[in-house]
């Protein structure tokens, strides 16, 4: 029940925002259930997490550095779930999975 409360939460919340590879819709939720759907809720990264779960927690990043072993994503600190000043820098691999973060 709680993961249910959680899926329709997030769909009522997105609406029909689109990210870089998909609308977010009920169907989008059911059809991804591997998403860490708890915490993109709660605007959160966690190592392991695609491209599209980062951009469905964070949002858009104001920059991104492109190397030939992954992709950094430079976010602001406006982010919410942010509190210190200054820039966060996330880190893919080359298969678009978070590595880490700072």
């Amino acid at each position: 029940m709680k993961t249910l409360f959680v899926i329709l939460t997030i769909v009522l919340l997105t609406g029909c925002v689109s990210t870089s590879s998909s609308i977010i819709t009920e169907d989008f939720v059911r059809n991804h259930p591997e998403y860490n759907w708890e915490r993109i809720h709660q605007r959160q990264v966690v190592v392991g997490m695609t491209k599209d779960e980062v951009l469905l927690s964070w949002g858009e990043p104001r920059d991104i550095n492109r190397a030939s072993y992954g992709d950094q994503w430079v976010y602001g600190s406006s982010i919410r779930s942010i509190q210190h000043r200054g820039n966060r820098y996330l880190h893919f691999d080359t298969n678009g999975v978070l590595t880490s973060w700072n």
